[in-house]
Formats: structure tokens, C-alpha cells, sequence
């Protein structure tokens, strides 16, 4: 396999009623492919109690989403993420957010970019926040909305889930398998670098990955974006709301680090050094599957598969062209990263590998054998 391009991937999640605005402006932008799935986020939703004396509930709150994602060279990265972020206005909490992942593509045909259209971009106006984080979970439908509670008690990460299948689990688990369920729901969170042990820890909890078929975790390391911070809606009481005004001071300072709960707590942080790589194949829908087999047969973790579209504002009105597009999302350790890269053939589907900070699953230990007296 070839060395493959050094790129960034945009990953840009804006709720429905705001969608289509994204759609023009990405027509302009002479992008190669860009790849649209379906998602939700998941707020608090402030319920008025009818009595002065009591306090106002909270419940969980759904609204529907779309998730962008595409991929450009590196230097246009912070052009391109003010760029979104301006004409998304998402620098006004609950509109979405916007983040940049470095990836290495290899692909039979190499990514072609309008490099004039991307030279034209404007400057940034906005500073990015760096130093970031994103949390990953794998679990069984239905219980992504108990991990997304647990993730906003936290007050410092807003869970978006998309639905996906397992891939290969169930049939590892013998008997075990007629209870787990092949449809699964992803929970990402994306946090500052510095909250990410404590809310990793939280959801490895919360996701009960101490038991076999629960679910895997893992998280990556993010290079900068601007982040959703409305967690709650109700009723205004101020011109700006406290999410304003912490959105406000992260675009000044350019991080997030000045939230932290202590400045004198030490942080034990991630390990920095890469083991595992996250692995995706993008293809045509169901072109994947012999890959991600072939691949899940030499240890992979946390095997998902996510139906997305793919969008060429360019030939859009070409009925003649399959839009439907799979994403096999995979784990690799760095020791069989060299073996399965022997095994997968380069061809138009694009193979994504990016570093993973940190993974958690359950995992089973053999047991001793007993000496015989």
C-alpha cells in the first residue's frame, strides 16, 4: 500500500432546521466527496415547575442533526474551519459545532482539490479552540441516551448519537451472542484535552464496559474546533446566556482550559504515546464488508458499520449515480497495523487511519490452571 496523503478531516455537525444553509456553501467550495449522516443530539430540557418552592426539572431533550464530514489538505485547515464557523454562526451556542481530525488517506485514485478555491478563502476570523478531545462509545440500542445523561451532569460535554451494527462481536461470543443485539448507537462528546480522563472514566462507567457485550470506548486526539456549549434550553432571563459568555471567552483565549474545576488539581491526563489507530473504510454500501472482515480477523476492536450519503454538489442532479455510502469504523493496534495493510487492496474505497489516544472494553483474562497436587 502506498504512503497515502497527510490530510485533515472536517467533521462539522449542525442541527436539521440549519442544515441546508451548509449545503450552498459547500457547493461553492469545489470539494472532492463529502459524506452526510444522520445523527441526534442529546440537551437538557429546563421543565418550569408550577410551584415558586421547587426547583425546575431537568429531562432529556432530542433534536435532529446532520453530520458533515469531508477532507481537504492541511494548510487550509484553519481557513476552512473559521469559514464554516462564520457562515454557520456557530459562535452562538445550539447552532453546532465544527472540528478538524489529522488523518492519513489511502486511496487508488488520490484525493483531487480546487487548491484556487481554497486559496480564495477568506482569512480566519475566528480562532479555533485547540487541545481537544473526542470520546467515542460503542453501545447497545437503547442505551445511548443513559451515557449522553451522564455525559451532561458533567456540564462539560454534549453527546450527538448516530445509529450503526456491529460487525463480527456477536459472532465471537458463542452462546452469549442471542443477547446482544447487532444494532448499536455511537455516542461522541467532544471535550477539552484536560477533561478527557475524567469524562472517559465516566463513560466507561456509566456504559457498564466491565461486562462482556456492553460496548467499547475509546478517544482521539482533535487538533481544534469550535464546540457546541448549550447543554440546556428554556426560558431566557438575560440578554446573553452563561453558554454566550463561555463560548464568548474560549473564541478569546483560544482553548478551554481556563474551565477547569481546579487549577491546582493534578492531572494524571492521557497516555500520549500512540498504540492503536482508528481504521475506516468508506465505500459503497455494502463494498466493505470482505475488508472489515479481513481485517476484524487479525484482532480489531469495535467493529461498526454507519450508513451515510454521499454528496457531489456537482453532479447532484445525476440520478444515474449511487449516493449510498457505509462506513466500517474499526480499532487497529500498531503491532497488526502492518499485516492488515498487507491484506487490504487500494482501490475507490477510501481507507482513513488516524491515532487513538486510549481504548476501554471489556476484556477476558484465562484463567490459571490449577496444579495438580
Amino acid at each position: 500500500m502506498t504512503k497515502g496523503q497527510n490530510l485533515i478531516r472536517i467533521d462539522c455537525l449542525i442541527y436539521q432546521e440549519m442544515a441546508d444553509s451548509l449545503n450552498e456553501v459547500f457547493g461553492h467550495l469545489a470539494l472532492p466527496e463529502i459524506f452526510i449522516r444522520s445523527a441526534r443530539a442529546v440537551v437538557f430540557r429546563e421543565k418550569q415547575s408550577r410551584f415558586f418552592s421547587q426547583r425546575n426539572k431537568l429531562k432529556l431533550e432530542e433534536s435532529p442533526i446532520q453530520f458533515f464530514t469531508f477532507y481537504l489538505p492541511q494548510e487550509y485547515e484553519l481557513k476552512m474551519l473559521s469559514f464554516i464557523a462564520d457562515k454557520a454562526d456557530l459562535t452562538i451556542p445550539g447552532r453546532g459545532s465544527v472540528f478538524s481530525t489529522p488523518v492519513t488517506v489511502h486511496r487508488k485514485t488520490p484525493l483531487v482539490f480546487n487548491t484556487e478555491v481554497l486559496e480564495n478563502l477568506p482569512q480566519p476570523s475566528i480562532t479555533p479552540s485547540k487541545n481537544l478531545t473526542c470520546l467515542v462509545a460503542i453501545v447497545n440500542r437503547g442505551e445511548g441516551n443513559d451515557l449522553a445523561k451522564a455525559l451532561l451532569q458533567t456540564g462539560r460535554a454534549l453527546p450527538v448519537i448516530t445509529y450503526g451494527t456491529g460487525v463480527g462481536l456477536r459472532d465471537k461470543l458463542g452462546l452469549l451472542r442471542i443477547t446482544i443485539s447487532a444494532e448499536k448507537e455511537i455516542v461522541q462528546t467532544l471535550v477539552a484535552s484536560h477533561d478527557a480522563e475524567a469524562n472517559f472514566n465516566r463513560m466507561a462507567e456509566a456504559a457498564n464496559l466491565d461486562y462482556p457485550g456492553k460496548g467499547f470506548l475509546y478517544s482521539y486526539p482533535v487538533s481544534g474546533g469550535i464546540l457546541d456549549t448549550r447543554m440546556i434550553r428554556g426560558r431566557a432571563f438575560y440578554l446573553a446566556s452563561m453558554e454566550q459568555i463561555v463560548s464568548a471567552i474560549d473564541t478569546m483565549k483560544g482553548h478551554s482550559e481556563w474551565r477547569r474545576d481546579s487549577p491546582l488539581r493534578k492531572l494524571r491526563g492521557l497516555e500520549k504515546r500512540a498504540k492503536w489507530d482508528n481504521l475506516r473504510i468508506l465505500s459503497r454500501e455494502s463494498m466493505g464488508h470482505e475488508k472489515t472482515q479481513a481485517v476484524m480477523n487479525l484482532g480489531a476492536g469495535g467493529a461498526t458499520q454507519c450508513r451515510l450519503r454521499y454528496y457531489d454538489p456537482g453532479n447532484e442532479t445525476d440520478r444515474t449515480i449511487s449516493h449510498e455510502r457505509e462506513i466500517n469504523d474499526l480499532v487497529i493496534s500498531e503491532e497488526t497495523r502492518g499485516r492488515i495493510f498487507e491484506l487490504i487492496e487500494e482501490g475507490e474505497d477510501i481507507i482513513e487511519l488516524s491515532p487513538v489516544d486510549r481504548i476501554s472494553a471489556f476484556r477476558q483474562t484465562a484463567k490459571k490452571k490449577e496444579k495438580s497436587p
